[in-house]
């Protein structure tokens, strides 16, 4: 572990900080509802994305269980969309799942600066997903050959931002002082509060987002550009 660095651990989320989840989204959503011949138009991939976020944000609060998850998530689309048929939801899923873990879009810049800081720091990806997806998308995109271990929610039995989560990364990675470890995600909800439930330092990854409201004050740092997280890996301060 490198002793020069503030935080020589970094915990790294995928899903729009490195990886194009809404590209991913789309051409999974949109193929899976042409193989079952089913009904599409302009905007629907919207609806889904929708009550995808929602159906996961339900289940970050504890509402219903990652399999319940599974298939709600498409019981309300078709419901939302208004079909008057029976899917079978389950098969749905399953296809989906494949076509969501064939491609690992990346964000424009994220494979050079996830090559530059792996140079420097410890680099772990902690994800929330489905692992068959994830670690299709992992393959696809190289990820899984940059950072040194990849941790899936559905592998490791509990979710961002469930402390239980980063216990067992902590645990697998031999990290006993958490004061060298930070997290880089996009998220409030599970990435920034998750970090502050592990103890560790947070770093909001706010992409095309000018800001966003802070209320619980879950960021250490906000950055908009992968730049500015190498001055806070190495100095704990973003340049001025």
């Amino acid at each position: 572990m490198p002793d020069t660095l503030k935080y020589p651990v970094v915990l790294m989320d995928a899903d729009e900080t490195l990886l194009d989840f809404k590209k991913s989204e789309d051409f999974a959503i949109k193929n899976a509802m042409k193989e079952f011949r089913l009904p599409f138009k302009e905007g629907d991939e919207k609806l889904y994305s929708r009550i995808n976020k929602e159906t996961w944000k339900s289940l970050e609060r504890k509402e219903i269980t990652r399999e319940q998850l599974k298939t709600l998530r498409f019981s309300r689309f078709f419901e939302a969309l208004g079909y008057e048929f029976e899917v079978d939801c389950h098969k749905f899923h399953l296809c989906y799942i494949d076509k969501l873990s064939q491609h690992g879009f990346m964000l424009p810049g994220a494979m050079e600066f996830l090559q530059e800081i792996c140079k420097i720091a410890e680099v772990y990806v902690v994800t929330n997903g489905l692992a068959a997806a994830q670690k299709g998308r992992m393959k696809d995109s190289g990820i899984d050959k940059v950072v040194k271990k990849v941790f899936i929610s559905e592998e490791v039995g509990f979710q961002k931002p469930e402390k239980e989560f980063f216990d067992k990364v902590f645990e697998e990675i031999g990290l006993c002082d958490k004061s060298k470890a930070i997290i880089l995600g996009d998220s409030l909800t599970s990435d920034m509060q998750g970090g502050k439930n592990a103890g560790i330092a947070t770093c909001l990854y706010l992409g095309d987002n000018d800001d966003v409201d802070d209320e619980k004050n879950l960021c250490d740092f906000k950055i908009k550009d992968y730049k500015e997280f190498f001055s806070i890996v190495r100095y704990g301060r973003k340049n001025p």
